[in-house]
């Protein structure tokens, strides 16, 4: 049996470490990054800015698909794309008025 391993560099103290003695995290952004558990241990509650951690849903709609939604990311959860959304309250006065203009 081979067992394999892959070291990674941690993002809090830039150290190689094996694989299996890190953390792996998420941001909002889609980044994937390290942390050992060395720095888990120091910080357990992360050492990311708040902005990374207090993403807010924001009001959206999809032209595409005409759905209103709330969501962290600005991608439909109805057809899954996001290269026509639009930020902010959509009414219905707004969609009717750009039917009859």
């Amino acid at each position: 049996m081979v067992i394999v391993r892959a070291r990674v560099t941690c993002d809090h103290c830039k150290k190689f470490v094996d694989r299996s003695e890190t953390r792996y995290l998420f941001l909002h952004t889609g980044e994937k990054i390290y942390e050992c558990f060395h720095c888990y241990k120091k910080n357990p509650t992360g050492n990311w800015s708040s902005e990374e951690l207090n993403v807010v849903k924001r009001e959206l709609y999809c032209e595409r698909c005409k759905y209103r939604f709330k969501a962290k990311v600005a991608i439909c959860p109805y057809c899954s794309k996001g290269d026509k959304i639009e930020m902010g309250n959509i009414s219905v006065k707004d969609l009717v008025g750009e039917v009859i203009a």
